[in-house]
């Protein structure tokens, strides 16, 4: 580097001070904005699972999910999968064929306060991802439910 000519990178880092300015992570306020509860009682069929996010194999693997509990039909009581994509229909004919039509609710896109009442009445968050650059959902229902 040429101390008398210095590179934009040292000019992008100049010595003034600027305030840092915060910026969101991207969680839903909607969501946030009640205080946590604690999850309701589990039932004697089992927790009630939910899963958030597109419905996307190659992103969201929900089918794998699908298969797995197809093999422990007396560890869980409902599975809520919210959200739509490109293999709505593909999700439904599988949980069909696996013979969990029954437990299992296809909800579709909901509002952001849907969901949250959704999660409240939830024991486990179930969110498959072959690659995430940040798990939104994740925090969102980490933080909407207290410990026991």
């Amino acid at each position: 580097m040429n101390v008398h000519n210095p590179g934009p990178f040292h000019r992008a880092m100049s010595t003034t001070w600027r305030k840092p300015v915060a910026v969101g992570a991207g969680l839903d306020e909607a969501i946030l904005a009640r205080p946590p509860k604690p999850p309701p009682p589990v039932s004697h069929s089992g927790p009630r699972l939910i899963s958030v996010g597109r419905v996307s194999f190659a992103q969201k693997p929900l089918d794998k999910v699908a298969k797995a509990l197809a093999g422990m039909r007396s560890s869980w009581s409902s599975w809520t999968i919210v959200g739509s994509g490109e293999d709505d229909a593909n999700l439904a004919a599988l949980v069909g064929s696996l013979g969990l039509s029954d437990r299992v609710i296809l909800a579709g896109t909901k509002t952001s306060s849907e969901i949250r009442q959704m999660l409240d009445e939830s024991h486990i968050a179930v969110l498959p991802s072959s690659h995430e650059s940040f798990f939104i959902t994740a925090y969102e229902a980490g933080l909407v439910s207290a410990p026991h």
